[in-house]
């Protein structure tokens, strides 16, 4: 399930998933999606490697721009945080600083 996070001026709307755990790793994929005359432009980043796992239709300027967003937005969204703070309760492990910094 995506959550709704902001819809910008050129109608990107930004979604992003709950916390998602796979191979003992947990991560936020946030979304991107714009309307356009065939349909939509999309794409989609794992936080908080800021790995891109989809892309279609953005120009590579937009996807820096939105790489730019979510590097000063993970901790005032949250998109990060819920992952430190889910893992600060779960273990005494100390996570890196490094995984939201910009």
């Amino acid at each position: 399930m995506m959550y709704p996070y902001m819809v910008l001026s050129d109608e990107t709307e930004i979604t992003h998933s709950h916390i998602i755990e796979k191979d003992g790793i947990q991560r936020v994929e946030v979304h991107f999606e714009r309307p356009n005359e065939e349909g939509f432009d999309m794409a989609r980043c794992v936080l908080p490697t800021y790995t891109w796992i989809k892309r279609e239709g953005f120009t590579d300027n937009e996807i820096e721009k939105f790489e730019k967003f979510l590097r000063n937005n993970a901790q005032i969204s949250g998109f990060c945080s819920a992952i430190v703070n889910n893992l600060w309760r779960k273990s005494e492990y100390v996570l890196p600083k490094l995984w939201c910094e910009k």
